[in-house]
């Protein structure tokens, strides 16, 4: 472990994204000791050498180190990991902190609901866009997906302002299992699908 000091310019909260490698979040987020012990367990994994190279946000380490470290083994260092994702949850739509922490699907909803919206938001201000361009909802299809997630699948909306009520009904309340996403198609594109334009 390296002693010497990183320079951070605030906490990384999920807005407010900073890349460092990940010895430097390790610095800055767990004792010497601590540290030590996570750099002799999984230093050598690619995963860890990658992160090293290219830096990570305090989100993905925090998430990376609740997954290599969730073995009872090592739940001395995974339970200080689990406290600090608390610490970083978002506050919006009745987020629960303890579901932040331990369950990924949960998480990932969360930087999912910004992405789709994005994706509405930039279709509408385009433009480039055009009156044959169409909004289509995908639903990612396994075990932990819902049935209102699956019932939107491959449906095709107009771009329009009256699209954004509609969804955010849809994500109005934080849940696991809901990986939804949108996509921005023209009628070929459409045709391409087998999808029809409304």
């Amino acid at each position: 472990m390296s002693a010497v000091n990183f320079g951070f310019f605030n906490e990384c909260k999920i807005d407010n994204i900073t890349y460092f490698p990940i010895t430097k979040w390790i610095e800055k987020e767990l004792s010497y000791d601590d540290g030590l012990y996570v750099v002799n367990k999984i230093g050598n994994w690619s995963f860890f050498q990658s992160y090293e190279k290219l830096g990570l946000d305090k989100l993905e380490f925090l998430e990376f180190l609740e997954k290599s470290l969730r073995a009872k083994k090592d739940i001395h260092v995974y339970e200080q990991v689990v406290e600090k994702l608390k610490l970083i949850a978002p506050t919006e739509f009745g987020c629960d902190a303890n579901l932040y922490a331990k369950d990924i699907y949960y998480r990932t909803w969360f930087l999912l609901r910004d992405s789709f919206f994005k994706v509405i938001s930039d279709a509408l201000l385009s433009e480039h866009q055009s009156k044959r361009d169409y909004f289509v909802w995908n639903a990612l299809s396994d075990m932990h997906s819902h049935q209102d997630c699956l019932d939107l699948h491959n449906k095709v909306f107009i771009i329009d302002n009256s699209f954004i009520a509609f969804a955010e009904q849809h994500w109005a309340k934080a849940r696991s299992g809901c990986r939804c996403d949108l996509s921005v198609l023209n009628e070929r594109q459409l045709s391409k699908h087998n999808l029809k334009a409304p």
